[in-house]
């Protein structure tokens, strides 16, 4: 009697150290399993705001979008050229040259070779200035053109960073999901290691045979092998989110975890919520500017039609000689000021005509697939939205079925940890209580981070954050 009382005492102490843990899970928030230590991890941990931040700032694909804004004003700059008068300016110009005379014409107009070879020399010197004013009305729908053009960049770049934080946020997710699983397997790993050294005790003492240790070891061994596959998964999603950020430093670094959001879906009208992605979400306006442009486009054909204006006036002065190099390099040419003046109304090459309608009918058929485009990307997002809703609501209950089944779980194990220290039930049925507690665990993890993804997935065709 007293070696089975000293064998349940040794035995309680352990299962409460190994149902402590377990209790401290279930009261503390569920993110809150990702705080894994790490000695090697810098002292303030990387959030989620800090990840977009260095996102949009080192992601190569995010940067090119941005850089494209730049295009924008340089376009819009030769947009303005075209309408603006075109000086041509020469201030001098000289030039001599040489002429030898080898062919002569003789009394019948015929040419012959010449039998007074001789070499004429000329020069010349010029100045020239002038100005031309072109006008084509291509150019107005262009500069029209570019200033849309601007807006398709703006919204372009504002769809890629919503694209890049759904891409850093998802991964900063993933990579906080996995250290929460890697918190798991620890605590499934201090399991085995007690679950063991009870087992030993109590074959000590005769209450256990050689059959439940080697189960025990087995069991500790493959604990440690899921620990060590957790360890490489979380390793490859820090590498992951790292990869999305386009971060230059890859130094390992530790995650703030991202606080869950409490939604009162009991508030959210799904006819409103569609209504507003309609109007608000970045891929819609996208869509909407891309086909104004279309439009704009069919406007620079139909300009086609329409004549052209053009006005140059010139004015120069040149100093020539033929049989002498006195003209040259003369800053001053002696000569007389010339002046034109020249006004040009050009009617469209009507010889173009069959093929300026084929551009325009081509350009209205753009439109037309452009505003299907339009139609196909609103039917989309609606359906994005309703899914997305539906699939929120439905996480919120598999979520609480979830916790519910945890809390049976645990208590579950903690009555087997007591039937199995007072020497009665089996290791496979401590075990299986366990598997079912480390389950119910990884299921909640997971139902949890889905719920979020769902979310933030919402909140980015919105384009705004949901009230808590």
């Amino acid at each position: 009697m007293i070696q089975q009382a000293m064998a349940w005492g040794r035995w309680k102490v352990p299962m409460l150290t190994a149902v402590a843990p377990l209790i401290a899970i279930t009261a503390v928030p569920l993110h809150l399993m990702g705080q894994t230590a790490d000695a090697a991890a810098p002292t303030a941990p990387l959030t989620l705001e800090e990840a977009l931040r260095r996102a949009e700032a080192e992601n190569p694909r995010y940067r090119q979008s941005v850089n494209e804004l730049s295009l924008s004003r340089i376009d819009r700059s030769d947009a303005w050229l075209s309408l603006l008068p075109t000086p041509h300016i020469s201030a001098f110009s000289t030039s001599m040259s040489w002429n030898l005379q080898t062919v002569a014409q003789n009394i019948f107009g015929e040419f012959e070779e010449n039998p007074n070879r001789r070499m004429i020399q000329s020069s010349s010197s010029a100045q020239r200035f002038g100005v031309t004013l072109f006008f084509d009305f291509r150019n107005v729908v262009n500069l029209w053109q570019q200033a849309l053009e601007m807006t398709v960049r703006e919204a372009t770049v504002i769809t890629e960073q919503g694209a890049l934080q759904a891409e850093v946020t998802a991964a900063f997710l993933t990579a906080q999901e996995r250290e929460g699983q890697l918190a798991v397997e620890d605590w499934l790993v201090q399991q085995a290691e007690q679950a063991l050294e009870v087992t030993r005790r109590l074959y000590a003492l005769a209450r256990r045979d050689r059959l439940d240790v080697l189960a025990a070891e087995i069991e500790l061994a493959d604990r440690e092998h899921q620990r060590e596959r957790a360890q490489s998964d979380a390793e490859a999603a820090h590498l992951a989110l790292r990869h999305r950020m386009g971060a230059a430093d890859w130094t390992r670094f530790a995650l703030a975890p991202i606080p869950f959001k409490e939604i009162d879906l009991a508030s959210l009208n799904e006819e409103t919520l569609v209504q507003e992605a309609l109007i608000r979400s970045p891929r819609v306006r996208q869509a909407l500017v891309q086909q104004a442009r279309a439009e704009r486009g069919i406007a620079s054909h139909r300009a086609r039609w329409l004549p052209t204006v053009s006005v140059s006036m010139n004015t120069a002065r040149q100093a020539f000689e033929r049989d002498g190099g006195g003209a040259f390099f003369q800053p001053d040419p002696g000569g007389d000021w010339s002046r034109n003046f020249v006004f040009q109304f050009n009617l469209p090459d009507l010889g173009q005509g069959l093929r300026i309608r084929n551009d325009l009918n081509r350009a209205r058929v753009g439109l037309q697939q452009q505003a299907e485009t339009v139609r196909q990307v609103q039917l989309d997002v609606e359906q994005e939205v309703r899914s997305l809703l539906r699939d929120l609501r439905q996480g919120e209950r598999d979520l609480a079925l979830e916790k519910r089944r945890a809390d049976l779980a645990d208590e579950r194990l903690a009555l087997q940890g007591e039937v199995y220290g007072m020497g009665r039930g089996s290791f496979l049925e401590l075990q299986n209580a366990l598997q079912q507690a480390a389950a119910a665990r990884r299921t909640i993890l997971q139902t949890q981070y889905t719920l979020e993804r769902t979310r933030l997935g919402l909140e980015r065709v919105l384009g705004r954050p949901l009230d808590g």
